[in-house]
């Protein structure tokens, strides 16, 4: 299922949930709606449903226009983030559900109900637990057996809305891989809302960054994460870094010192430096384009970082470095550090080239 969406605009009183968004979803594909809260992402989940309907603009399932197609006519599956399970029914006849209630023209024999019932309850590998009640299964079991009923009728779309949000971070990684199993098999077109940064990167095949209203960049996951179109996205995805800079005759200076840079810069003015965490190395401070004094050292597995207060005159700005293993530093050690890989932007105007060292 081919979906289109055209132009659409979405208010709710004074407020703008969506401006003028125009987006291509392919068939098959698994698509990622990203962003923090308010930035429209859910809005335009619904409206693609059917549950809401746009201001302006047109949504499109295989060139067919769905503004007169209801939500069952649209035959779409949902999972929400609480599951919806039916607590007074078993497993089996929460899965069963969608199909038992379907016209009597529409609706298929018992047996056959029970058949496929089964085959998604295998598919999902919850084959044991047919017969409890989702009181009696963990959250990770519970968000599986939502899956199960919302493939049960076949949808042409499976609409998926922060379906790991209530659930604790390690199920919520092992949820992740499964459904990204689960979608590579099955091949529905899938739509995933989430403001969970890892679950988009690692799940989706396109990931949609939205923020004010509007899509912000569209791409795959190593298009998001190495070349961000403009600051809102390198601010929001990922651990950032930003800098005040000055742009001058073509060099960028960080207070008083020159920064490397290749390719275009913006306009001669006051600039913004984004940089990751991992990309700053340390170096000598008397020659380093940074400087400052360590704060505090921190571990978090494997990798150690950390918090130093650079110098810029009475303003106080701090960055997060990770510290190489062949390099250890302490709480009060003067360091340098230099970019090597970041991005200049422009406060008034956006994204720039991207200079690297």
């Amino acid at each position: 299922m081919n979906i289109e969406i055209a132009a659409v605009s979405k208010r709710f009183g004074s407020f703008v949930a969506l401006r003028d968004v125009s987006l291509k979803i392919e068939s098959g594909e698994l698509l990622a709606l990203l962003g923090p809260s308010g930035s429209g992402k859910t809005t335009l989940l619904r409206i693609i449903a059917g549950l809401d309907f746009p201001d302006a603009g047109d949504v499109q399932f295989n060139g067919v226009s769905a503004a007169n197609l209801n939500v069952k006519t649209r035959h779409v599956g949902f999972v929400f983030q609480h599951y919806a399970l039916f607590r007074h029914m078993t497993v089996f006849e929460n899965v069963a559900f969608g199909l038992r209630v379907r016209p009597r023209k529409e609706r298929k024999p018992e047996e056959e109900i029970k058949k496929r019932v089964g085959r998604l309850l295998e598919f999902v590998q919850l084959s044991s637990l047919a017969d409890r009640y989702p009181d009696q299964l963990s959250g990770g079991q519970r968000q599986r057996v939502a899956l199960a009923r919302a493939l049960a009728i076949e949808p042409n779309v499976l609409l998926l809305d922060e379906p790991f949000g209530a659930l604790d971070a390690k199920v919520r990684k092992s949820l992740r891989r499964w459904l990204k199993a689960l979608h590579d098999e099955l091949h529905v077109t899938t739509i995933l809302v989430t403001h969970d940064q890892e679950e988009a990167l690692e799940v989706a095949n396109r990931v949609v960054v939205m923020g004010n209203s509007r899509i912000e960049q569209v791409g795959t996951p190593a298009e998001i994460y190495d070349e961000p179109a403009n600051s809102f996205v390198f601010d929001f995805i990922g651990e950032s870094v930003k800098l005040p800079v000055t742009v001058d005759s073509g060099t960028v200076w960080v207070g008083s010192r020159p920064l490397a840079a290749s390719g275009s810069l913006p306009k001669p003015g006051p600039a913004q430096l984004f940089v990751r965490p991992h990309d700053l190395t340390f170096s000598e401070a008397a020659t380093a384009p940074l400087q400052g004094a360590v704060r505090s050292v921190r571990r978090v597995g494997a990798a150690s970082f950390a918090d130093i207060r650079l110098d810029f005159g009475m303003e106080n700005h701090f960055v997060e470095a990770t510290i190489p293993a062949n390099n250890p530093v302490r709480p009060g050690d003067r360091v340098g550090l230099t970019p090597r890989r970041f991005r200049i932007f422009d406060p008034s105007t956006g994204p720039q080239a991207i200079p690297s060292l």
